[in-house]
């Protein structure tokens, strides 16, 4: 388990405490998903992403930069990130298959993203500055919430929890 901070990587590798882990960046560092050991990656507030690979870190820069609020994943290879600059940028989505990160393009105009989640790499969903993004299987759409959504998640493409400001909990039987 990992989490990360201002500068600040912390790894659990079970047992009563956690240890501080070389971290990449003093940037501020949003979050960390893993699909292994040997294969973390970390989103920051620069625009960066950083993989541990069990004994290093590398740098990706995403182009554009941004902001990068989430990092999460959805299966072996399959990585996604999404953000935006507060107010100022539109919201972005990049995706990893492999080795290399590309933006997606998306027929909309988003605004900035704050997380995501994804029970497949044929079903991913973001949402952001009053947005619900989804992916499915190669098309994406947009959503109009009227609320800021900060964190979604989901249990196995079955139920969908989205949280924000205003009235609380949104969830959403898939």
């Amino acid at each position: 388990m990992w989490a990360v901070g201002k500068g600040t990587v912390l790894r659990w590798p079970g047992g009563p405490s956690w240890v501080s882990a070389s971290s990449p960046s003093t940037d501020l560092l949003y979050e960390v998903w893993g699909e292994a050991s040997t294969n973390v990656w970390v989103a920051s507030i620069a625009g960066h992403l950083y993989n541990w690979n069990g004994s290093g870190w590398t740098t990706t820069t995403t182009s554009p930069v941004a902001t990068l609020w989430s990092v999460f994943g959805t299966g072996a290879g399959q990585s996604w990130a999404v953000g935006g600059d507060f107010l100022s940028t539109p919201g972005y989505v990049f995706h990893r298959e492999g080795a290399s990160w590309s933006q997606v393009t998306l027929p909309f105009t988003a605004t900035p993203l704050f997380d995501g989640w994804g029970s497949s790499a044929q079903d991913v969903w973001a949402v952001g500055f009053g947005m619900i993004v989804r992916k499915q299987d190669t098309t994406w759409t947009q959503q109009n919430v009227g609320k800021v959504l900060m964190s979604v998640w989901g249990f196995a493409g079955d139920r969908l929890w989205m949280v924000g400001d205003g009235d609380g909990i949104l969830t959403k039987k898939l």
